[in-house]
């Protein structure tokens, strides 16, 4: 299999830009599909929040720092690249990684080096275990499919308003944590610093609440022209109207309200506190200047939400029409086989064989497997086994042809999942168009092997040239109706680009494999 970074043959051929742009696509799936970059994010933040600790800064000391945090985030690197059951990842990221950065700091504690560098484990450690957590529930999340995400449940503005309190919140906290420093806390103004002093807090903690309504006022002023903005001027007025009278709308919003919001701000206290930010007088240009660019600013983050809603309604549509296809797809598999089963059925009879009851009771759990087990998305591997040879067997007794048959299997993981009824129009093909016909000794060979990564199915039965010239079909050709069609159409919709199929007619044998991608 090819690597995520390999390159075709015809690559020499390619001018530079075309590979420059394949080269970043295949940077870019690199991302999409693996998870050890975020531990990489991991050391540039711990690398340069200890580098920011010296009194200094410099390039060295940065890239020393970088290289001592990847060696020791190296183990938990490796434990990250491998594929791992929820029941180690359990025990990896709930003991053995505290008891690793534990065993760290104890080590940095008892020798004789700077405390920068015990700080340093604890910076990683923090970082390590917030991006931990960050990804354990974005997957968690991911995999929930019973339940809608609660985070889908919060409308964009919700979520807006959220942050903006948030955002509040942490001013607040560090604007009561600067009161009393003489550096920040003048007669003339109070300047915000990073501080955070929880004794200050609860001493003053009026200040603080009147801090955070305050900032939250200022945030929301703010937020009530983005709201106009987004839900009005550009999704209204620009969409229905056009840019002329767009811009007449953004001139009128400004003109209209910006003496208002700036009165409003005027009035808040901490307008004096932290330095009288807007002018005295809400009339002022300067008040203007500041809401055009807020409604300036607002413009590409409302266009990218706004491409991103219709692109998200455009994959819920791709995902319903695919899903669609499919149901149609398995309706026409079923009267195929049912079909076929029922004429199995009146040969049964009409022989009076001894095992017709018995035969009778395998056919109506073939129909049960297609009827309840086909309505699935997956089924196991041993069961979809276990449905190929049932039907084999069927076929089997009606048949008075000496069939050399064998089925050799190589299963390493018995649970995996499938998508059902994806084997069976290869045997059905192999029994119709070669082994029925046959007026010769005849064959048919069956493999399937698998692994964590792949699935390899192969159909190899045998056909006679006679019958081929007398009926004028194959199995390719006489299975494009309903059989190798349909499933051409299912792989195209389950497995886009991660699917082989090979059908080969030689003299006197055709051969079918499917090849599935499953990683």
């Amino acid at each position: 299999m090819k690597g995520i970074f390999s390159i075709s043959k015809n690559s020499n051929s390619m001018g530079f830009p075309a590979k420059l742009k394949s080269n970043f696509q295949n940077i870019g799936n690199y991302f999409l599909q693996n998870e050890s970059w975020v531990y990489f994010v991991v050391v540039l933040c711990t690398s340069i929040s200890i580098n920011n600790q010296q009194e200094n800064p410099t390039w060295t000391q940065y890239f020393i720092y970088l290289c001592i945090n990847t060696i020791l985030i190296l183990p938990i690197l490796i434990f990250s690249s491998k594929k791992k059951g929820f029941n180690q990842q359990l025990t990896f990221w709930l003991f053995l990684l505290p008891i690793y950065f534990t065993v760290l700091f104890l080590v940095s504690d008892s020798l004789p080096i700077p405390k920068l560098w015990q700080d340093d484990v604890l910076f990683l450690a923090g970082f390590c275990s917030a991006t931990v957590l960050l990804v354990q529930l974005n997957q968690l999340f991911k995999n929930d499919k019973t339940n809608v995400n609660w985070w889908q449940k919060i409308s964009l503005d919700k979520a807006i308003v959220f942050t903006l309190f948030l955002i509040s919140l942490v001013l607040s906290i560090m604007a009561t944590s600067s009161l009393e420093i003489p550096e920040l806390d003048t007669e003339e103004q109070l300047l915000i610093g990073f501080q955070f002093d929880i004794g200050k807090i609860f001493r003053y903690f009026p200040t603080f609440l009147s801090f955070l309504a305050q900032f939250f006022c200022l945030y929301l002023i703010g937020y009530f022209f983005f709201y106009i903005n987004h839900h009005f001027l550009i999704k209204k007025l620009l969409k229905k109207r056009g840019l002329a009278f767009y811009i007449l709308g953004l001139t009128g919003t400004v003109f209209l309200f910006y003496p208002i919001a700036g009165q409003l701000i005027i009035w808040l206290p901490i307008n004096e506190t932290f330095g009288a930010f807007l002018k005295p007088s809400p009339f002022e240009s300067e008040n203007a200047f500041v809401t055009i660019f807020l409604l300036v600013v607002s413009i590409p983050i409302i266009l990218a939400i706004l491409f991103f809603q219709q692109q998200q309604q455009i994959d819920s549509l791709e995902k319903e029409k695919v899903a669609s296809e499919l149901d149609l797809l398995k309706q026409q598999i079923n009267p195929h086989f049912f079909f076929n089963t029922l004429n199995n059925l009146y040969a049964l009879s009409l022989t009076g064989n001894a095992q017709t009851p018995e035969m009778i009771l395998k056919l109506s759990e073939l129909m049960r497997y297609v009827i309840y087990k086909g309505k699935k998305n997956e089924v196991t591997l041993e069961e979809e086994i276990a449905y190929l040879k049932d039907y084999i067997q069927i076929q089997q007794v009606r048949s008075i042809k000496k069939l050399d048959y064998s089925f050799d299997t190589d299963i390493s993981v018995k649970e995996q999942l499938i998508p059902p009824l994806l084997f069976i129009i290869f045997v059905e093909n192999a029994f119709k168009h070669g082994i029925e016909p046959a007026e010769h000794a005849c064959y048919l060979h069956l493999t399937l092997r698998n692994d964590a990564d792949k699935i390899v199915f192969t159909c190899r039965n045998s056909i006679e040239n006679s019958v081929e010239n007398s009926t004028g079909t194959n199995q390719e050709e006489s299975g494009e109706g309903v059989g190798i069609s349909n499933l051409k159409k299912r792989l195209q919709l389950l497995f886009p680009q991660k699917h082989q199929l090979t059908l080969n007619k030689e003299k006197d044998s055709f051969t079918a494999q499917l090849t599935l991608n499953l990683s």
